[in-house]
């Protein structure tokens, strides 16, 4: 069973967790997280049926569904940063409304939460967007429920209610730190930025082939590494001599982990669009 799978029967298993314990416990705070759970079950939802896309390509999308992987990543990444603000908000007010919940319920239902979560994030290897997202998000959600319950005993013993609103801060600040750098990945993406030193994989290609030019690198997603590039023809050659060296260029660019590589030939006399008049 995939990651993603496992996180979407993990959410739901987890709300009933909480809104059983919820409703025993008469807590409106803990019935409140167990709808926050199915909001979190929308991003798995999501990432789940964007894996079970199947990636054709049509007249309008030409490349397939590829970057709905990266959507999915996103909206996942948005959810943990939103779920953590949103609970820092809610545990902060009721902090200062004087609300306060049942410690040792929080406590066990906590534990229970992450001894069902743990079991997401100890899943297979993930190598996709999709699927780091996923596990950002589990751990987020398994770190707010190892807080919860250490928490929840030291109040139901101490009292000391202040933990609750800085249990919740420190989540906030977990979350943020697992989230940032998978946005990162995800943004660079979205700009097109070259998973590879461009410059120097230009300069090692013109050893061999120096009337090479406007070499071009970006990620359609995290397992379509793109190439395209220019090449001048020098001489009389024919079209087999220049798919001969087009199919040497590739495997080269192979080796780099680019697996959809474009060569445009052209003559000596070529002029680009941007050295036109």
């Amino acid at each position: 069973m995939n990651i993603i799978t496992k996180a979407l029967i993990a959410s739901f298993l987890v709300f009933f967790v909480l809104i059983i314990g919820g409703i025993f416990a008469h807590s409106g705070l803990i019935i409140a997280e167990a709808f926050h759970q199915i909001i979190d079950s929308v991003g798995y939802i999501f990432a789940y049926m964007v894996m079970k896309k199947p990636q054709k390509y049509n007249s309008k999308y030409t490349y397939g569904y590829h970057r709905l992987e990266v959507i999915s990543g996103m909206t996942n990444i948005y959810l943990v940063i939103t779920g953590a603000l949103l609970s820092g908000y809610i545990a902060i007010s009721n902090y200062f409304s004087n609300v306060h919940d049942f410690p040792v319920v929080v406590a066990i239902i906590s534990a229970v939460s992450l001894i069902i979560m743990y079991q997401v994030i100890v899943s297979e290897k993930h190598d996709n967007i999709n699927e780091k997202s996923v596990w950002v998000h589990a751990v987020a959600d398994l770190s707010g429920f190892i807080i919860g319950a250490i928490v929840g005993v030291v109040i139901f013993f101490t009292h000391a209610f202040y933990l609750d609103p800085l249990a919740a801060l420190i989540i906030i600040f977990i979350s943020l730190a697992l989230a940032f750098p998978n946005l990162k990945e995800i943004i660079l993406v979205l700009m097109e930025a070259s998973p590879n030193d461009t410059t120097g994989l230009e300069a090692e290609l013109k050893k061999k082939y120096p009337n090479l030019h406007h070499l071009h690198i970006w990620l359609l997603c995290s397992h379509m590494k793109m190439a395209t590039l220019h090449l001048t023809a020098v001489g009389k050659t024919t079209v087999m001599e220049l798919d001969k060296e087009g199919s040497k260029i590739e495997k080269i660019l192979k080796k780099h982990g680019i697996n959809h590589v474009t060569v445009q030939f052209e003559s000596a006399h070529h002029k680009l669009p941007e050295e036109m008049d």
